[in-house]
C-alpha cells in the first residue's frame, strides 16, 4: 500500500508528462474501457435474463456431439476431421447469427408479438443442434424413444415454424426421419 502511494505521488509530481496531458490520458482511458464495460454489461445482463436459455444450448451442443458420435460410429461412417469441422460449423453459425437474431428481435420492442418471436427464435436456436441429437437418438433406439408423436412435432416445427404446433401438436403423416445428422 505505501508502496502505491509512494509511485501515485512520483507520477502526480513529475514534470512529464504534464498535469493537462495527464487529464487527456485519463479521458482517452475512460473512453475506450467505458465503452468495453458498456458491452460487457450488457452481454452479463443478458446471460442473466437468458441463463436457462444459454444453459440449454449449451447442454444442447454438447449431447449433439455424443448423440452423433455414438450414432455415426455405429453405421462405420464416423470421421474425426468431419465430427469437429461439423460441430465447429454448427458452434461458429449459432455465434454468428444469433446474437443478430436477438437484436432484430429487441427491435422489434416490448409486445406480445416481439415476445412470441424471441421465444420462436430461441426455441429453433436450441433445437438446431438439439434436433439433431434428438434425431440421433432415435435412431440409435431405433425409433423407439423420443417417441415418434414427438419426432413427428419437432420435424413438423422445422417445417413450418409453427410453435403452436410444436408445443399443442396437430399430427400429420410428416416423417422425415431416416437419417441422422450430427
Amino acid at each position: 500500500m505505501f508502496r502505491k502511494i509512494f509511485y501515485t505521488i512520483i507520477l502526480l509530481s513529475a514534470d512529464k508528462p504534464t498535469f493537462w496531458e495527464k487529464i487527456g490520458y485519463l479521458v482517452k482511458l475512460v473512453m475506450s474501457f467505458g465503452m468495453v464495460a458498456w458491452l460487457l454489461d450488457k452481454c452479463g445482463l443478458w446471460f442473466q435474463d437468458n441463463e436457462m436459455f444459454f444453459t440449454g444450448l449449451i447442454m444442447a451442443m454438447f449431447i449433439n456431439m455424443v448423440f452423433g458420435y455414438a450414432y455415426h460410429k455405429k453405421i462405420k461412417d464416423f470421421h474425426w476431421k468431419k465430427f469437429f469441422l461439423k460441430n465447429i460449423e454448427m458452434w461458429g453459425i449459432i455465434l454468428l447469427v444469433y446474437p443478430f437474431l436477438e437484436v432484430i428481435s429487441h427491435v422489434a420492442g416490448n409486445n406480445i408479438l416481439a415476445e412470441t418471436f424471441k421465444i420462436t427464435l430461441q426455441i429453433s436456436t436450441l433445437l438446431y443442434p438439439g434436433s439433431k441429437a434428438l434425431k440421433n437418438a432415435y435412431l440409435l433406439s431405433e425409433k423407439k424413444f423420443p417417441p415418434g408423436f414427438v419426432m413427428n412435432r419437432l420435424y413438423n416445427f422445422e417445417k413450418t415454424g409453427d410453435l403452436n404446433e410444436l408445443i399443442n401438436g396437430k399430427q400429420d403423416n410428416y416423417d422425415n426421419n431416416e437419417t441422422g445428422d450430427s
